[in-house]
């Protein structure tokens, strides 16, 4: 039954990208294109390397035309972006000058040879995204890459064998040189999800970790940085996490989040002030109702207004109805202070941070159901007592052990009807899991890449959905392994910090594709 829905599924997606296909192709096209120039523009370098001569401008500009028709016949077919071969032209004359200059001027052997070694690196690397770019699904992007560092090696070892290299032994510097400049070009060509998120007024956001901050991940920054524009506090906010003890805080962690992101310029939110999970040990059964109303709001009054003008958005309350059904959650809240506890909680955090956007967050709830509708009445009601709610968010947690994703237009149907009530609406913690879906590899790619153009594109068709936020960054550090324990790869990006085919259906998606 699966199989066959899935069939279905990319029958539709396939007669739908037939009316109006995707830019994958000119994508595809543009990179090769890029490639093949790239190499050029490096052998002109090279070749004044050899003999220790400026380099020739006609050589360069003979590289650049090569830009320009490759690009030129790309654009008969939709992109992400038109007339932008100039640029691109520039790039890698700018890339190649930076290249020569870290490999030296010459005269040299060496340097000639270990020029030609970085231009076949750099156009093995377009060529690689290329591939990619036209299928995605097909995985091959890890083994081209592996492939083009190995005969790197080998040439940069060869090209030392001539023993008159301006600057031996940096090979592995050059390699990283390539490496990050070559992200401009293929950024540029296929755009980044913050940028076409960009042209529809919309933001992209990403759940992150302090520890994976701190660490050595460089590829965990530079894909943030590259490819979101909002962030989310992943644990750092949660009560268990930040007040163990009482009155005793734990802050290094949101410390880091909150450097990071004021360095990058990156909104941020804190989730969640009000949560029945990851309570620390002391907010417990003991307590009477008047000593958690007391916690609660020196929690909700001190972090709020610790971090105002900071954190510009909280998810005030999380969870706070059954996990599929029509009524509220049997929590310590609900137990102790009944369902005022939401109300009073939104109230106490406008006092902390008048400025703040405050939100419900809940998950199950992103189609029209029974859950849904019971929010929905909540939210009516708080509003009619005059609750400061600014918006509602839907986390979007899909697949696995959370069933059957809803339909693009039941999400967008259910997103509608909170918008028309005033709120700002939000898909707040996206991923989308592939266990017990289909057996193949590339199907399971393919299917998650539907789920995920569907659920943004949901977002793209209500005006007032301002953002949509995946729970993480890649495959490397996700909850649904590291809290749930279900070895699955849920994220946008691989465990190697590499656009799977979700990536593509995610930016498609915002580009009305």
């Amino acid at each position: 039954m699966v199989a066959a829905t899935l069939a279905v599924a990319l029958a539709c997606h396939a007669r739908a990208f037939a009316a109006a296909p995707p830019p994958e192709g000119c994508e595809a096209s543009k990179l090769n294109g890029a490639a093949g120039a790239a190499l050029r523009t490096v052998k002109c370098h090279a070749t004044a390397a050899r003999f220790g001569l400026p380099v020739d401008a006609t050589c360069l500009d003979a590289a650049d035309r090569k830009v320009d028709v490759a690009f030129r016949h790309a654009e008969a077919r939709p992109c992400v972006s038109h007339d932008d071969a100039p640029a691109i032209a520039a790039t890698l004359t700018a890339l190649a000058a930076e290249v020569a200059a870290s490999v030296g001027g010459g005269p040299s052997r060496c340097d000639q040879r270990m020029l030609l070694a970085a231009g076949k690196h750099l156009q093995a690397t377009l060529k690689a995204q290329s591939v990619h770019a036209a299928a995605p699904e097909s995985q091959k992007l890890a083994t081209l890459l592996a492939k083009r560092d190995a005969k790197f090696a080998a040439r940069a070892a060869s090209a030392e064998s001539a023993a008159d290299c301006t600057h031996a032994g940096n090979a592995p510097a050059v390699a990283a040189l390539l490496d990050a400049r070559s992200s401009d070009v293929v950024d540029a060509v296929r755009g980044t999800l913050r940028g076409v998120a960009a042209r529809t007024g919309r933001r992209i956001g990403a759940a992150v970790r302090a520890n994976v901050l701190a660490s050595d991940e460089a590829a965990y920054r530079d894909v943030i940085v590259r490819q979101f524009d909002a962030l989310t506090a992943e644990y750092e906010f949660m009560w268990g996490n930040m007040e163990p003890t009482r009155g005793t805080y734990v802050l290094g962690p949101i410390d880091t989040i909150v450097a990071f992101a004021q360095q990058h310029a990156l909104p941020l939110k804190g989730a969640p002030l009000v949560w029945h999970l990851i309570l620390p040990p002391w907010v417990n059964d003991g307590m009477t109702a008047t000593e958690l109303q007391t916690a609660v709001d020196e929690r909700i009054d001190g972090l709020v207004s610790a971090y105002a003008g900071t954190v510009a958005t909280w998810d005030v309350v999380n969870e706070a109805v059954v996990d599929s059904g029509a009524a509220f959650r049997d929590s310590i809240f609900l137990q102790k202070l009944g369902p005022d506890y939401i109300r009073n909680a939104f109230v106490r955090a406008r006092q902390a941070d008048p400025a703040a956007l405050l939100f419900y967050n809940d998950f199950l709830a992103d189609g029209v159901n029974a859950k849904s509708d019971f929010i929905y009445g909540m939210i009516v009601d708080l509003l009619a007592q005059g609750t400061p709610i600014d918006g509602m968010s839907f986390q979007m947690h899909l697949g696995g052990g959370f069933g059957a994703p809803p339909t693009r237009e039941s999400v967008r149907q259910n997103l509608q009807r909170f918008a028309d009530l005033g709120l700002v609406v939000r898909i707040s913690e996206m991923d989308v899991q592939r266990t017990g879906t289909v057996s193949s590899a590339a199907d399971r790619l393919a299917q998650q890449r539907i789920v995920y153009h569907d659920m943004v594109a949901a977002c793209r068709d209500v005006a007032a959905c301002d953002s949509v936020t995946f729970w993480g960054v890649s495959d490397a550090h996700t909850w649904v392994k590291d809290y749930l324990g279900v070895m699955d790869a849920p994220l946008p990006y691989d465990e190697q910090y590499q656009p799977k085919a979700a990536f593509f259906g995610i930016r498609d998606a915002l580009l009305g594709f």
